[in-house]
């Protein structure tokens, strides 16, 4: 079974909203998710054992409600700000796509 894939979606836009309409539009199901880092709207260059990632991605997985997973991303990158710690307890990216999974 092949999934279609989600446009990038930018995490800032998607918390705009208050209270509980926060991440419209990110499902509450199961699926894929992937993470990358953007900077000035194009993908950061991630270093890896074998190269650079020109793509940015920063993190692949797979959740059981995509909704939650996502906002505890971005949970993490809000404590990383107020801390100020570029290398705090968590390194997440600001754009991710997702794909579902109903199995």
């Amino acid at each position: 079974m092949c999934s279609k894939w989600s446009e990038w979606k930018n995490l800032e836009k998607l918390s705009e909203k208050v209270g509980p309409r926060t991440f419209v539009g990110v499902p509450e199901k199961p699926g894929v998710y992937v993470v990358r880092w953007v900077e000035n709207g194009k993908p950061r260059e991630t270093p890896r054992f074998n190269g650079i990632d020109k793509n940015g991605i920063i993190y692949i997985g797979r959740s059981k409600n995509l909704k939650s997973r996502i906002r505890q991303f971005w949970r993490a990158l809000k404590e990383e700000e107020k801390s100020g710690d570029e290398e705090g307890p968590h390194s997440g990216g600001n754009t991710y796509s997702f794909s579902n999974s109903e199995r």
